[in-house]
């Protein structure tokens, strides 16, 4: 909850959500293509069609039959932009190669939830962990706090990890926007709030009225009057 909520105010700042929506539009457009590379060089040798991998399959159709490959890319990368991370299940075909990938919320698997196991944890596919590898927990039921259900607990081999460019080393993730703007996320809110208030009132705090003599008391009563009724009144009419 505590993720939604820090998301959808950043998403009611003008700049955040234009910002966002440039870049989850932009990636519709973008070729996608699955390459074949030579194990030694990492050269390209040849595009590799749907039907010869599922993995090519998923970028070019779905990543599962309920998620489509668009919806899945402006999902990866709003995500990145805003937790830093994109996690996605691996289901493993029987060649042991991904065939479908179905989406983790970034708020299942929090700051910390990444992590070496010191070996014997039992993991949710079934064996113990060994030392030293990379485990993902998931946290499921309703709320971080609802004690009913357990965590998932899932090697790395099984998770789809994409993070941002701003890496997290000592919790092996990413940094997003969230986590790391918030003071100049509220600087701007502020300033946002300002700005309405400023202008929606118009001359009543944008100007003030001198004189070098001193105004009758009847002159300033009726001054005070005419902007009391309108605040935006001409000068002309005062």
């Amino acid at each position: 909850r505590a993720y939604t909520d820090s998301a959808q105010t950043a998403l009611k700042l003008t700049a955040v959500f234009c910002a966002v929506k440039i870049y989850t539009g932009m990636i519709q457009s973008l070729p996608r293509r699955m390459y074949a590379l030579e194990a030694g060089s990492g050269e390209r040798t040849r595009v590799v069609q749907t039907t010869e991998h599922p993995a090519s399959r998923l970028f070019s159709h779905y990543f599962h039959p309920e998620l489509a490959s668009d919806d899945a890319l402006m999902m990866i990368v709003y995500d990145i932009l805003m937790d830093g991370n994109c996690y996605f299940m691996k289901e493993l075909d029987g060649q042991g190669r991904t065939s479908r990938l179905y989406y983790i919320h970034p708020s299942r698997i929090c700051r910390g939830n990444i992590f070496r196991a010191n070996g014997g944890e039992n993991l949710s596919i079934g064996r113990q962990a060994t030392k030293g590898e990379l485990l993902y927990r998931i946290d499921t039921g309703l709320s971080e706090r609802d004690l009913k259900t357990e965590p998932l607990l899932i090697p790395k081999e099984y998770i789809a990890h994409l993070r941002s460019q701003v890496l997290d080393t000592e919790y092996h993730r990413g940094h997003g926007f969230i986590l790391n703007n918030a003071r100049p996320m509220d600087l701007y809110a502020a300033s946002e709030e300002f700005g309405w208030r400023f202008y929606t009132r118009g001359i009543a705090t944008q100007m003030f009225l001198t004189t070098e003599n001193r105004l009758d008391a009847q002159v300033l009563k009726r001054i005070e009057a005419n902007f009391a009724e309108d605040p935006n009144a001409p000068l002309e009419s005062v």
